[in-house]
This record gives C-alpha cells, sequence and structure tokens, in this order.
C-alpha cells in the first residue's frame, strides 16, 4: 500500500427527480416526481479572458480573468405525462372531458383520410344533407371507414364500390360523434417556466447513501428533438435548460447545493 492511498468513494446514482412552481421568496410550491429519469447531468462553464504579459519576450500569460460563470442541467425523461410534456413543450396540458360534438362542418375528398377533432371516438354519423353515408362495416357497399382510437374517417376513394351515389370531390358534409376523456398538450403557449428542482437520489456503490441537490432557479428551454418513431427503444425526451443565480439566497451557493451522508 502506497503511503498517501486513502479510501475513495465510488458513486452510481439513481433516484428521484422533483419539479415544482416557486413562490414570491424563491420556495418551492410543492414539489412533483416526473417519473422516470434515464440520465440527469449538471454543467458548469466559465468564460475567461487571459492576459499576456509584454516584457519578457515569452508573451506569456500571466493573469485570467472569468468574465462568466453559468451552469446548466440536462435529464431524459421516459414518463410521457401531460405536465411533462408541457414543460418540454413549453405549453399547456388540458384535461379534456368526454363530450360530444354535432355538425361539425366537413368536406368529402375520396381515398382522402379527413381527421376529427378528439381521439377515442364512438357514435360517428356523417351526413350529406339529408343523406346518411354509409360506415365501412367489413362487407358490402361503404362511404368511409372510421378509426376511433385515433379520431380520423378515410373516404372511400372507388366511386362504384360506394353506397352512397353522386359524392363528389368537394361536398359539404357534417359529422356528429362522441369522444372520451382525454389530454390534449398545446406546444409553444407559454413563456420560459421557472422551477425549483430537487433530486433525492442514492448512491448505489454505498449502501444506497442519501445524495440530495436542490437547484432553486431552473429555466426550462424547449425540447431541441422529441422522438415519435423510436424503432424498439423506449422513447425519451430532454428536458434541459439554465440554472439561474438566486440572489435571496444569503449563504451558501446561489446556483445549486448537494447533500450527502
Amino acid at each position: 500500500m502506497a503511503t498517501w492511498d486513502i479510501q475513495s468513494n465510488y458513486y452510481s446514482g439513481q433516484g428521484v427527480v422533483l419539479i415544482g412552481s416557486r413562490d414570491a421568496n424563491g420556495r418551492p410550491m410543492g414539489l412533483k416526481p416526473v417519473g422516470n429519469v434515464r440520465d440527469l447531468k449538471i454543467a458548469i462553464e466559465t468564460n475567461t479572458i487571459e492576459h499576456k504579459e509584454s516584457q519578457s519576450g515569452q508573451r506569456a500569460v500571466d493573469f485570467r480573468l472569468t468574465t462568466e460563470t453559468k451552469a446548466s442541467l440536462t435529464m431524459t425523461l421516459e414518463h410521457y405525462s401531460r405536465e411533462n410534456l408541457a414543460l418540454a413543450l413549453r405549453g399547456d396540458g388540458v384535461l379534456v372531458n368526454a363530450g360530444s360534438v354535432t355538425s361539425m362542418a366537413s368536406k368529402f375528398y375520396g381515398g382522402a383520410v379527413m381527421p376529427l377533432g378528439h381521439v377515442k371516438v364512438s357514435s360517428v354519423v356523417v351526413t350529406k344533407g339529408a343523406t346518411t353515408l354509409v360506415a365501412y362495416t367489413g362487407s358490402g357497399s361503404w362511404d368511409y371507414k372510421l378509426n376511433a382510437e385515433a379520431g380520423s374517417i378515410q373516404f372511400n376513394g372507388d366511386s362504384g364500390s360506394r353506397a352512397t351515389s353522386g359524392l363528389v370531390d368537394g361536398d359539404d358534409l357534417e359529422i356528429d360523434y362522441s369522444y372520451a376523456a382525454q389530454v390534449r398538450v398545446d406546444a409553444l403557449t407559454q413563456a420560459a417556466p421557472e422551477r425549483f428542482l430537487r433530486f433525492e437520489g442514492l448512491n448505489t456503490l454505498a449502501g444506497n447513501a442519501p445524495v440530495v441537490i436542490e437547484v432553486p432557479r431552473f429555466v426550462i428551454d424547449p425540447a431541441k428533438e422529441y422522438s415519435l418513431i423510436t424503432g424498439e427503444e423506449a422513447a425519451g425526451f430532454e428536458l434541459s435548460g439554465s440554472i439561474l443565480i438566486d440572489n435571496a439566497i444569503t449563504s451558501g451557493s446561489k446556483f445549486f447545493r448537494q447533500y450527502m451522508a
């Protein structure tokens, strides 16, 4: 054993990330877990100006001036909740109660798909004036097929197999339907959200010893990308942003603090 060897403390982390709004004093207004987080990282960056002396003939750097100190946080979430998506997409997550739509204006285009205003639809009725169009049932003539889960209909592009004669592209239609309770996320409707973030972690290489980090001011950027077709992997989406200085803190770090045992 070398003379100056010490006991090394190794780290492999897991844990729960919690996010919440801030009150006027910068304290959290209740934190909520964001679900499974694949990775969580804090980055610290400084910008400096180097000064070179002009006496020795070496043009050596004799001091550095730090012009900027900043920190950022990045994590990959795997929990596709309306709250998480609203944060990542800088939008609103809306709970839509079950309901119905009557006389929704639409038009007929043979072979084309027309979206309805909701998903998980039922009791769909499509009419042209006083004539009710016929839905596809697996056999016989038909005018449209219904994708009830996605909330869309496809019109029959073969005029010879349509149940209703005289349908031409551009015909005015009306659609009635019901829909189940669902969630809608409207992207890019909000200003940059500022949140309080807390990581309640554990070190799996130290008997699950606690590791806690608090970030009082986390300003979240909109997601740089949002993957929708991901092959065989479980999809995730990035939540990243800046850790701002919190001048309301009078002692210790104004950026973030870590507790561990």
